[in-house]
Parts: structure tokens; C-alpha cells; sequence
């Protein structure tokens, strides 16, 4: 599910006619700017209260830099990490098409859902900065009404991003509040531009040529100069005071009882401005600032008219307080100050009228499938019960299409009695005092519902939620409900819990309706892989990526691929691990998330299936692009972080898997979300002490605490096997062979494939050493059917020397011949590697649309001034996307680039 948002957040305001030009200002902004080289400071701060012309100052500036702008207005429903990142995007995509394009995949992999971590905003930092590090032609990012902003997150995203801007991206932010940042140390550093209340306050020359020339006020200079001195040049009061001196008979006695104060500004405003107007344009007006946005098919729907375009344009033309919001002039949004006061002057001249109005509006927003606006609406009438309604219908959607802010501010308008009126909405709240980590509010609230549930009667229910509803409705209440109370069990740790919930919301949520089952099906896999049932695991899985794509939610669908994978490389199915691993591939890159950190994760899992195969320069560089890529997400980047690990063993790199292994246990401490792994990780380290010291490696292992039988997973019965080895290599026996028998069964019992494998190698070394041949051959026999079966190398090869004779005697009996001479083969150094398939690997880095447009053109024998003049690009980018084109193929020049461009069939 993408994002939304009203595009009109990112449309550059018009410029009105009757405005004064500010080239005093204009002049000190463009002292920042040198166009050959860029900006010199890194931010520009226009920080003023309301109707000081910000807006207007930044909008005369930009036209020098048109289209190198990036404009995005802010409001307070952007105070959300993702979301605000979703839109700043957007606004710089308007203007460089393919920028930040990992930082979308970090959008992409990241859930907005209970029990799933908090956004990683360090990792948001560094690939923002490095994205913006990418844009080479100077481009100016305007903030405009940056005082809604209150979100600590966004705020240090912004601090960090700012202080490592290049000099080619240059921010303007327009504020009435001064933003936390380290203002003063980008002072001493002479990286901000200020302007500030006293700075953009008109001068008397500025107000001379808007008072007499732009609003026909024929003032005399010391007239100018008392009204300057009484509005200390505040633009938006000369405005209002020019509109009301053109209906004033007397100048002299209006500018001696008038005062700089806003509160009388307003209410002078209000006798002698608004009631100037026609009636018919008074009621317009009045009427229509309820909207915060609106058309005139709006406006014509909510006052019962026709004409509303009419009024509009004639609103626009007399400088009237109204602000286009697109290039087209059908939306529109009225000053701040001005709706203000208009809202407060329909509370004295038409009350009556207030809800009906809200009503319309609501239902115009509902008729044209605009479902936030006929909830704001909605809300704002005293009776909430189409408010609740609107929200029990859409809440679902918008919650993952806007993210929950949205969601959140709307509730937190609704008192606790009207929430208590629909258990779905209580429910919700729930979900967010879950966020906010409030577990025994939320866990309250649930009691509640379950209260409500046992007593509700059932009966079909009218739009609103009372409570009472239908067996369908109640079927979704109970199902959301197990969803959350699977979420707290899963804060908690308790595994039966999230089992006996998350089945409750499986069996009530709609199947393929409900955007929340895949997210269920993956919680009910994950409980169940903790206690060792994988089938069960594999097929909530499974389920999850078929609910995921068929309510279109990609996320879940990632996550799910992810653990299908996981699931059948714990249990040792390589065959099904790789094949998953490219299924996930191809659907990551048809949708566009094939750079997110769960493709990364799965680009390092498909690394670790090639280690075992025996392709290990393959394995390294999969695993170290699913590092790369996983960084953007702690939690992703310790899977990935592990597979990596494992490579650098089998590589000989003992050193570097023991320093990533230590890091991964101190990023394990900072979780609770990934049970089991911790122990992996010991196995790991035994395995690399082992192969230092069998001694240290031994009192390692008895040193942790193994997991109940009842509990085992695949790390219980590898960190038997490693323990097995230890004892084996310090000569005790048969305690060794203890172990084995312990593990043994329990490998069996749970299908746990390399398990079994392992552990019939060490049974039929351990009989080849005693001489017991036959007893040696029937161990090593079943080991060799399933290595076969699945690809296994890595797992022969570590035994080293010793296995040799013992594949030696299974070859020399015919047990699978041809696998036992491949596997001796590579013992013996008579082959390097295990043969590979004639069908190439495919690039760790995809070419990007670009890339290809220019590769095809350089196959055809184009030079790069051909190519340039082709594309309508410079030199340069050519040169440099033809250096990003040889190192994703590894090539060291045209014509070594296009051959392995057409080995791997990416071009004819």
C-alpha cells in the first residue's frame, strides 16, 4: 500500500497580482546562491508570525531557480516519520524524476503495525543524506509552514540531514515557530540565513508602492509613515488596512483612532472590510470557511448554488484573502487569519447554519470517495454518529494508506463516551496505546470489548457504530481483536498466546478483505516456528503471501517471502530456500522494492544457500549486497549480518566471522523481536572456537543454556552437533555419543534435514574410526541421499581430510558414485569448485532505466557526445552514468560491458 496524499502539497503557489517585490530581500537570499558552484550556506530560515508574506517572499524568489525547486507545504497531519520522508520525495521527484530512490525502499520496508520496531531513524539519516549526496545541479527544497511539525523523529532526521547537506541542495524553510534545531551553532559556523520578523516587515518605500500603487490608497508620506509605525509594517494588517481605507470617507480620522494591535486589526477588519462586501459575496464567504480546502463544485454542493466559480475568481480578483493551490486554479484555501476570522464571524451571523454545512461538505467528500475529508467534516457535527460510521467503513484503509497519525488525530477529537460507542473504534484506540507502549491500557480496553461482546445482542446495524451489528460485523470485531491481543502477546513473549489469538483473528477476519491477515498469518508462523512446528510455520507463511498480494499489501508480502525462506533453510531445504529466494526476487523487482532491507535480507539468505553449494565468491558478494542493503533496518541487518557470518567461516575468515558475530550479539541485546536467535549465534561462535580450540570451544558450549526438548528448534540441535564435535576432538567418546543420541531423535522428530545430515557424518566417522565399516557406510548413506537430494557440499567439506577415506569406501561400494566422486574431487583438490550452471548470476545492482537507455545506445556504437545529444543530457552525465554501468558489470570497458551485457541477456 503506497502513501497518500493531495498533490496540491507539492504545487509552487501562484504568484497573485497587487503584491510588492522584495528585492532588498530578494537581494540578500541571492548572496547565498552562486549558480556555477552553489550554495555557500546550508539553510535559510524565514521564521515570523502569520501575514508577514514568507510564503510570497520564497515564491518571488524561486522563480530564478524554477524548475530547480522543490516545494512541499506541511500540515499537521504530516508529523509522521514515513509519511513526511513519502512527501519530501515527492517534492524533490517534481523536479529530479529518479531521486531518492532508496530511501523509497526504506519507506517501503517499514510496517506502521503493532508489535512490529519502532522506524529506524538513524538508518533514515544516512540514506537520505547519501541520496540528497547524489543530486550534482543545485536544487532549493522549500518548507513552507515547517510550525506544524512537532514530531521529534522528524525533527532529528532534519537536524542531521542539514548539517551534512552537499552544497549543490540548499533548504528554505518558512516557519512561525523558531524549529528545535542547533540554530546557534549554524550561526557560529556561518551555515544559516536568517531573516526574521523585523527582517521581512515592510519598509516604508515597500509599503508607499503597495499602499498608493497596487491598492490606490493616494496616502502622503507622513500619513505612510504613522500607519507604519502603528502596524509595524506587518503586511497582512496594511492589506486589511488598504481594503478598509477604500471605503473610508475620512483618512485623516480612520489612521488617527487606528492601532497595531492585531485583536482591533481584526475587528476592524471585520466592520469595515467583510461587511463592505455585497451580501451575496458576505454569506459566500461565511459559509465556505468551514472548508480548509475547496472547488467551487464544493462550494456549489455545500451552499445549495450555482455560481460558486463565479465568486471565486471574483474573491481572487479583488485581492481578496484567497490562495490558489494549483496551476489550474480549481482548489483553493483562504489566509490562515482571514478563514479565522470568517469562522468566527459565522459562530455570530448564521450558527444555525454551522452542522448543516458540515453536513454537506461531508457528504460531498464521501460522494467523490474522498474518505478523509467526509471524516474531518464528519466529526465536526455534535452528533458523531456518521463521524463514527465513516470511520468504522474506512479507518482500515486510510490506516495504511496515511499511516496512523491521521488516524490517531481523529480520535484523539472524539471524547471517550463516543469511542465507547463502537467497540471497532475502541479497538483501534487500542492499537495505538500499544504503539505508545501503554500495554495495560490496551489490555484493558480489550477486557472491555470482551465485556461488550458477551452482552451485545445481534441485529443488522444502520451507519454509525452503536454497538450492535450484524453476525458479519461482529465477526470482524472479534477477529480485530485477536489481532491485537496476539500483538500483546507477542510484546510479552507469551508463544501459546500469540497462537491461540492470532487463530481467533484468523477465523474472523475476511479472508482476502482484511488488510491485517497476512500481518496475523506471519505473527502464528512466527509462534510456531518457535515451538519447532514448521509445517505449521511454512503454511502460515505461505497463507500470508497469498493474502498479502491479494489485498495488495506488499509489505507483508515481503516479510512473509522472508520467513517462507528462513523457515526452510532452519530446517535444511536448500532446494526450496533458493527457489523461494528468486521467487521473492522477481516479485520485489516487478513491484519496485527489489532495494528495500528485506530484499536485502533475502539477497544474504540466498548467499548462505550458495555457501553450502560451494559457490563461495558468489556467497561472499550476495551476502555483503544484503549487508549493504539491510543497513537502512537494525533488524534486518542482524539476519543479514548472520548469513554473512557463516560465509567468512567457510571462507577460512575465522577472525571476521567472530568480530561480526560479537556485533550481533550486542545488537541482539537492543531486541526482544527475534527469539532463537541468540542461540544461533552461540553455535556460530562454538563453531568458530572450535576451530581454534576444542578445549575453549567445549567450556563455551557448557557454559550456555541449552533450550528445553519440549522447546527445541534447528539452533538447539546445531548447538548439540558443535557440542558432539567438541567432545569428540577432546576424546570424550562417549559422551559424544550421548549427545548424538539426544539430537539424533529430535532432528528426526522435527524434519530437521541438515541436522539429520550433520549428524549421521559425525555417527559414520565416529564408526569408521572403530572399524565398524558397515555400520559406518549405513550412516554415511542416508547423509549422501539427502546431500544429493539438496545440493549439500559445504557440509562434507568441513569434515576435512577424515571424510575422505570414508566417501573413499561409499564410492568404492557404488553408494551415489558420481556425488561421493564430486565431493572428493574437491577434498582432494582435483576441482576447485563444484561445476556451476552455464545460466549467469544475475547482478547484485540492476541497471536502472537510464542505465539501459545509455547501454543499448553504447552497443549500437554511439559515442557518448552521440549519446548525449541523443538523450538531451550533458557530457558528464553520460560519462557518469557509463562508470555506474562498468562496475554493475564488472567491466572494464564499452566493449567488455556490452558483452557481458548480452551473456546475461539484459540486452540483444
Amino acid at each position: 500500500m503506497g502513501f497518500m496524499f493531495l498533490k496540491t502539497k507539492l504545487y509552487i503557489p501562484q504568484l497573485k497580482s497587487g503584491f510588492v517585490t522584495r528585492n532588498r530581500l530578494i537581494d540578500q537570499l541571492n548572496a547565498e546562491f552562486k549558480k556555477e558552484s552553489g550554495f555557500s550556506r546550508k539553510l535559510t530560515l524565514i521564521s515570523a508570525p502569520a501575514g508577514y508574506g514568507k510564503t510570497t517572499l520564497v515564491r518571488q524568489w524561486v522563480d530564478d531557480f524554477l524548475p530547480r525547486v522543490a516545494w512541499l507545504t506541511l500540515d499537521e497531519n504530516d508529523n509522521q516519520l514515513l509519511f513526511f520522508l513519502n512527501c519530501l520525495i515527492a517534492a524533490i521527484r517534481t523536479v529530479e524524476k529518479d531521486a531518492c530512490s532508496e530511501t523509497l525502499e526504506f519507506i517501503k520496508g517499514n510496517s506502521m503495525l503493532p508489535g512490529e520496531p519502532r522506524v529506524p531513524v538513524k538508518e533514515a539519516i544516512i540514506h537520505f543524506s547519501n541520496d540528497l549526496l547524489a543530486i550534482k545541479k543545485p536544487l532549493l527544497v522549500a518548507l513552507e509552514d515547517y510550525h506544524h511539525i512537532n514530531n521529534k523523529e522528524i525533527q532529528t532526521l532534519l537536524t542531521a540531514v542539514i548539517e551534512n547537506l552537499p552544497p549543490s541542495v540548499h533548504f528554505v524553510v518558512t516557519t512561525r515557530t523558531d524549529p528545535p534545531w542547533p540554530l546557534h551553532r549554524w550561526r557560529v559556523k556561518r551555515e544559516l540565513m536568517e531573516l526574521r520578523q523585523r527582517d521581512i516587515s515592510m519598509v516604508n518605500q515597500e509599503a508607499q508602492v503597495f499602499l498608493n500603487d497596487l491598492m490606490g490608497c493616494n496616502l502622503a508620506g507622513p500619513e505612510i509613515e504613522l500607519l507604519m509605525e502603528k502596524t509595524e509594517g506587518w503586511p497582512a494588517s496594511l492589506q486589511m488596512v488598504a481594503l478598509s481605507l477604500k471605503g473610508s470617507d475620512n483618512i485623516p480620522e480612520f489612521l488617527r483612532d487606528f492601532t497595531g494591535n492585531s485583536r482591533y486589526i481584526l475587528d476592524y477588519f471585520t466592520d469595515e472590510v467583510l461587511k463592505g462586501q455585497r451580501e451575496e459575496l458576505q454569506e459566500f464567504l461565511l459559509k465556505t470557511s468551514i472548508l480548509d480546502n475547496f472547488t467551487a463544485t464544493l462550494c456549489n454542493h455545500v451552499l445549495d448554488r450555482e455560481n460558486s466559480q463565479d465568486l471565486l475568481e471574483e474573491l481572487e480578483k479583488v485581492n481578496l484573502f484567497i490562495i490558489p493551490e494549483d496551476n489550474s486554479r480549481e482548489w483553493y484555501r483562504y489566509h490562515p487569519l482571514f478563514s479565522q476570522l470568517l469562522r468566527f464571524n459565522l459562530k455570530k451571523s448564521y450558527p444555525e447554519s454551522i452542522e448543516q454545512l458540515h453536513l454537506k461538505a461531508s457528504q460531498w467528500y464521501a460522494d467523490k470517495n474522498l474518505p478523509a475529508g467526509a471524516i474531518e467534516h464528519a466529526i465536526a457535527l455534535p452528533d458523531k454518529t456518521i463521524a463514527i460510521g465513516l470511520l468504522e467503513d474506512y479507518i482500515e484503509k486510510l490506516w495504511f494508506g496515511s499511516g496512523y497519525l491521521q488516524v490517531s488525530n481523529w480520535l484523539e477529537k472524539l471524547d471517550e463516551a463516543t469511542i465507547n460507542k463502537s467497540l471497532k473504534l475502541k479497538l483501534y484506540k487500542s492499537i495505538l496505546k500499544l504503539l505508545a507502549g501503554n500495554l495495560a491500557e490496551a489490555e484493558q480496553d480489550l477486557h472491555q470489548v470482551e465485556r461488550e461482546l458477551e452482552k451485545e445482542p445481534l441485529y443488522s446495524n444502520t451507519a454509525g457504530g452503536t454497538g450492535s451489528f450484524s453476525p458479519e460485523k461482529k465477526s470482524e470485531i472479534i477477529g480485530l481483536k485477536g489481532m491485537i491481543q496476539a500483538s500483546l502477546a507477542k510484546f510479552l513473549g507469551d508463544v501459546k498466546g500469540i497462537l491461540e489469538y492470532s487463530k481467533i483473528a484468523m477465523d474472523n477476519l475476511a479472508r482476502g478483505k482484511s488488510l491485517f491477515r497476512p500481518g496475523v498469518a506471519i505473527v502464528s508462523g512466527d509462534a510456531h516456528s518457535i515451538i519447532g512446528n514448521f509445517e505449521k510455520a511454512e503454511a502460515c507463511y505461505k497463507e500470508a503471501v497469498i493474502e498479502g498480494k491479494t489485498a495488495d499489501n506488499l509489505f507483508f508480502v515481503q516479510v512473509a517471502y522472508l520467513k517462507l525462506a528462513v523457515i526452510n533453510w532452519f530446517v535444511g531445504n536448500l532446494k526450496n530456500t533458493e527457489k523461494i529466494c528468486k521467487e521473492h526476487m522477481e516479485f520485489a523487482r516487478v513491484t519496485g522494492m527489489e532495494n528495500t532491507p528485506w530484499a536485502g535480507v533475502m539477497w544474504a539468505l540466498w548467499g548462505d544457500v550458495l555457501r553450502e553449494k560451494n559457490e563461495l565468491d558468489l556467497a561472499l558478494a550476495y551476502t555483503q549486497k544484503g549487508c549493504d542493503l539491510s543497513k537502512r533496518d537494525s533488524l534486518v541487518l542482524l539476519l543479514s549480518k548472520l548469513y554473512f557470518a557463516q560465509v567468512c567461516l567457510s571462507i577460512g575468515k575465522n577472525e571476521d566471522a567472530q568480530k561480526v558475530l560479537l556485533e550481533i550479539e550486542g545488537l541482539l541485546k537492543k531486541t526482544s523481536s527475534l527469539f532463537g536467535y541468540e542461540q544461533i549465534v552461540k553455535s556460530l561462535m562454538a563453531r568458530v572456537l572450535l576451530k581454534q580450540d576444542s578445549r575453549g570451544a567445549l567450556e563455551y558450549l557448557k557454559g550456555q543454556e541449552l533450550l528445553s526438548e519440549e522447546r527445541v528448534g534447528p539452533l538447539n540441535i546445531s548447538t548439540y552437533l558443535v557440542m558432539a564435535r567438541a567432545l569428540y576432538s577432546q576424546g570424550e567418546i562417549q559422551e559424544a555419543r550421548d549427545t548424538l543420541e539426544k539430537v539424533f531423535p529430535l532432528a528426526k522428530k522435527k524434519g530437521m534435514i541438515s541436522g539429520i545430515t550433520e549428524a549421521q557424518i559425525l555417527k559414520a566417522k565416529d564408526h569408521f574410526s572403530m572399524g565398524e565399516i558397515d555400520a559406518s557406510m549405513q550412516s554415511l548413506e542416508e547423509a549422501l541421499l539427502i546431500g544429493q537430494r539438496e545440493g549439500y557440499v559445504r557440509i562434507f567439506l568441513e569434515e576435512g581430510q577424515e571424510i575422505i577415506p570414508i566417501l573413499a569406501e561409499a564410492k568404492k561400494r557404488g553408494i551415489y558414485p558420481r556425488y561421493t566422486q564430486k565431493l572428493l574431487s574437491i577434498l582432494t583438490g582435483k576441482e576447485h569448485a563444484v561445476k556451476k550452471e552455464k545460466t549467469p548470476a544475475p547482478l547484485l545492482e540492476p541497471l536502472s532505466d537510464r542505465e539501459l537507455e545509455i547501454l543499448t545506445l553504447i552497443s549500437q556504437g554511439k559515442s557518448n557526445q552521440e549519446i548525449a545529444t541523443a538523450l538531451y543530457v550533458s557530457l558528464n552525465t553520460v560519462k557518469w552514468h557509463a562508470t555506474n554501468i562498468y562496475g554493475k558489470l564488472s567491466a572494464q570497458n564499452r566493449t567488455d560491458a556490452v558483452a557481458k551485457a548480452k551473456e546475461l541477456n539484459i540486452i540483444d
